[in-house]
């Protein structure tokens, strides 16, 4: 009996350390577990801080954003929807660049043609000027410019709305001639 006691001991320890590892196990899976609800929880405060932040700020497009929303939406789903946008927009640009290359020289030899024509014009009054185009990133910014320079003003300028009635009207007198 002592035997079969021993034996049947011996067998219940086995299978207690056994239940013992597997509870350890457990416990191990249960920190993990704990420590990443934590993290996550951290994480959605953060984020919840940052709607709050953005919702109490004056930036109508980021709240307009976040009210559109949809519900569910992931970050990856987000960023694959960026990314499908940011190759849209590289295509459009290689469209507008191939249209640019088409137009843009002609359009620079037309204005230059333009300019050739209004300094012929200046000279013969004994005065300077030139017409450009002003090219900017922006393609809205884009201006043509016309610069003049009279005999009694030391330097070439763009004329303004206000200054080119007085220029026009005093190069009218000075190329006056009484007869």
């Amino acid at each position: 009996m002592l035997i079969e006691a021993s034996s049947e001991l011996e067998t219940l320890s086995d299978r207690n350390r056994s239940f013992k590892d597997m509870l350890e196990a457990k416990r191990r899976e249960v920190d993990v577990v704990a420590k990443e609800s934590d993290r996550v929880q951290a994480t959605a405060k953060k984020l919840l801080d940052e709607c709050k932040e953005i919702m109490a700020s004056d930036d109508a497009e980021q709240r307009e954003f976040l009210t559109t929303m949809p519900e569910g939406q992931t970050v990856d789903q987000l960023k694959q929807k960026v990314a499908n946008l940011e190759h849209q927009l590289g295509e459009m640009q290689h469209g507008i660049d191939e249209l640019r290359q088409k137009w843009e020289p002609e359009l620079d030899r037309l204005v230059g043609k333009i300019s050739d024509a209004f300094s012929y014009s200046f000279k013969q009054i004994n005065c300077a000027g030139e017409v450009g185009i002003h090219k900017d990133e922006d393609f809205d910014q884009w201006s043509i410019q016309i610069q003049v320079k009279f005999r009694f003003v030391p330097s070439i300028f763009s004329p303004s709305c206000f200054r080119l009635p007085f220029l026009a009207l005093i190069s009218s007198v000075s190329s006056f001639k009484p007869r």
